[in-house]
């Protein structure tokens, strides 16, 4: 049996909108990620996924991913 090759795949930046500089930026500089949910006796669970970064124009931005 052939062996399993582990996949390696990682973020290594994202682009995104800065409406300071009004304009695209590409950054590398991910400071965190943070993930929240919480349950809800009406439709299951609320939650979201947000990316923070710091931009270029010298603000963190709050980039969310996903919310639900």
């Amino acid at each position: 049996m052939a062996k399993k090759v582990k996949d390696e795949s990682k973020v290594t930046g994202i682009v995104y909108f800065c409406d300071v500089l009004k304009k695209e930026v590409v950054t590398k500089d991910i400071n965190s990620l943070t993930a929240s949910e919480q349950e809800c006796e009406v439709c299951g669970s609320h939650g979201s996924i947000t990316l923070f970064v710091k931009c270029e124009c010298g603000k963190f931005h709050d980039i969310e991913i996903r919310s639900w």
